[in-house]
């Protein structure tokens, strides 16, 4: 009975939370944000201090420890955007003189600009990296999909086409993103390697505004659509809802389809009105209302940005009066829950044959 409660109990999913810290003077105005995660926990994000000599700074997050990849010649600041399991970062450098941003891949100790060419480009940016390093961005307006050699601008068609932009790549090499048209209107892409495919627009959602936000490798897309989000899985539209407020902003999903982002919350602060959530099996939860007891007396989660296959879950919230990226892991992980079962399984096994006693 006690281990039948035990586990019943432990079914509900709950959060821990880590605060990462600040490169340089940790004090009221300095903040970090937290943007990507890979499987193994480690995160990357950017930092600020306002009295720092760079107050802009890429970090690197793990075991507690945050930590700086570094600068690319001639640029004063970064900021890292994703992680991959192999540990490359991709983000973009800043050269405050010239007005010039850069995209950068991290790799062994390494920042190397992906840019096609010098000169080509003053607002590239990188979005997004694969586990086979190819990485997706924009590079003055038109998004592109780096190979790891060079950089190729993904193809699009018609006189019409304004800025394109790469948000996120998958392990096949699909990319999803935005591109934009005259008089505000914009479409969800899909680039496959080969061509490019437009999204339909939701059912009952107009189609002026939308985005593909994030991709998996079952082909499942994350769609912002005119202040709405929604899953886009095998044709199929599935709306996230809201927390209550008028709008919501998908961020990213994992292989398992859980889905993290912010939404409008009524009621709130309203210099802070949008809260983390977690959708999955269906239902958008409030990060918040997950909380571990110690983490919901510290901790107001307002923007959640990416999430691994572990369930864990990186972004900004305030805590303690500070704005702060957080690292959110389920507690237990979601990968011990296995143990956990089998363990109980093992206990209860134990128990059965030291009733029925040995063997005759």
């Amino acid at each position: 009975m006690a281990l039948a409660m035990t586990g019943g109990a432990q079914a509900q999913l709950r959060y821990r939370v880590e605060t990462i810290g600040v490169l340089g003077p940790d004090n009221a105005s300095s903040y970090s944000w937290a943007y990507g995660l890979n499987n193994h926990g480690s995160v990357v994000g950017y930092s600020y201090a306002q009295d720092d000599e760079v107050p802009f700074r890429a970090f690197a997050y793990e075991n507690d420890q945050i930590r700086d990849p570094g600068n690319m010649n001639g640029f004063n600041t970064t900021s890292a955007r994703a992680i991959n399991d192999r540990g490359q970062i991709v983000g973009y450098a800043t050269n405050w003189a010239t007005y010039e941003d850069r995209p950068f891949l991290y790799d062994q100790g390494q920042l190397k600009d992906l840019n096609p060419a010098p000169g080509t480009g003053n607002a590239a940016y990188a979005h997004a990296i694969n586990e086979s390093g190819q990485v997706a961005g924009t590079i003055n307006g038109r998004a592109y999909v780096h190979d790891g050699t060079q950089a190729h601008f993904i193809p699009f068609e018609g006189e019409d086409i304004g800025t394109t932009i790469a948000w996120a790549i998958n392990d096949h090499g699909v990319a999803v993103g935005r591109a934009e048209h005259g008089f505000g209107r914009s479409d969800a892409f899909v680039w496959d390697g080969n061509s490019v495919s437009y999204l339909p627009a939701p059912q009952g959602a107009s189609d002026s505004r939308m985005d593909g936000a994030d991709i998996n490798n079952a082909g499942q897309i994350l769609v912002d659509a005119n202040y709405r989000a929604f899953l886009y899985d095998g044709g199929t539209y599935q709306a996230l809802g809201t927390l209550n407020g008028m709008s919501t902003s998908a961020a990213a999903l994992n292989e398992k389809g859980w889905i993290v982002g912010s939404s409008e919350v009524g009621g709130s602060n309203p210099s802070q009105p949008f809260h983390a959530f977690l959708w999955r099996n269906g239902r958008m939860r409030d990060l918040n209302d997950l909380l571990d007891h110690d983490a919901a007396q510290r901790w107001e989660l307002h923007y959640a940005m990416d999430i691994n296959d572990r369930g864990q879950i990186v972004g900004l919230g305030m805590t303690d009066g500070l704005l702060r990226g957080f690292i959110a892991t389920p507690v237990p992980e979601a990968g011990t829950w296995k143990l956990l079962l089998a363990g109980l399984g093992g206990v209860g096994a134990v128990a059965w044959r030291r009733r029925r006693g040995p063997r005759d």
